[in-house]
């Protein structure tokens, strides 16, 4: 098959930098394994809201040192990794108010002046974005990634992560303990 996309080069090229992409991390092993649709589900409203998501720079600056910080409390407590993950079927308003339930883990989010909303879908977007970027210069077709990912990256998301390459490059290199 042309245009094939390897386990190393795209595992290579998408470091995932904290436990709030494991779910991005794990439906794009799905993709290369090409396993059927992601068993991560978002409400209507919550795919509307992650696809509509507007990125900016000032918080994309911010994402890095946020993350930073979640590096070091995962390294002391691994369960932390758990409470960052989407569950499916939880409102991504359930998901903020659990991560902010975890006095450390909400410290170390807001360390970077972010909320745990504008931290998660900041990280969030940005990453699928790139995600997807990658994948359509690698020529997977648009609609094969539609069906397979939670949401969808807009125009404007994958425009974003274009232009500012340099920080996203930043938040993609920083690795899980």
């Amino acid at each position: 098959m042309p245009n094939r996309i390897s386990h190393r080069n795209a595992f290579a090229n998408v470091r995932i930098f904290s436990a709030s992409f494991a779910v991005l991390l794990i439906t794009a092993s799905l993709v290369f394994a090409h396993q059927p649709v992601s068993a991560d589900k978002y409400s209507r409203e919550d795919q509307h809201a992650l696809e509509t998501y507007s990125l900016s720079g000032d918080n994309l600056i911010k994402v890095t040192p946020a993350a930073k910080a979640l590096q070091k409390l995962e390294a002391s407590d691994p369960s932390v990794s758990a409470i960052l993950l989407h569950v499916s079927g939880e409102t991504l308003d359930q998901t903020f108010k659990r991560i902010d339930a975890n006095s450390k883990l909400a410290a170390a989010l807001h360390v970077s002046g972010l909320s745990t909303k504008e931290y998660w879908m900041t990280s969030a977007t940005a990453t699928m974005a790139y995600i997807t970027t990658q994948m359509l210069t690698n020529g997977m077709a648009q609609s094969t990634m539609d069906s397979m990912f939670p949401w969808k990256a807009s125009a404007d998301q994958i425009t974003f992560v274009k232009a500012h390459q340099t920080e996203i490059d930043q938040m993609m290199a920083i690795k899980k303990p």
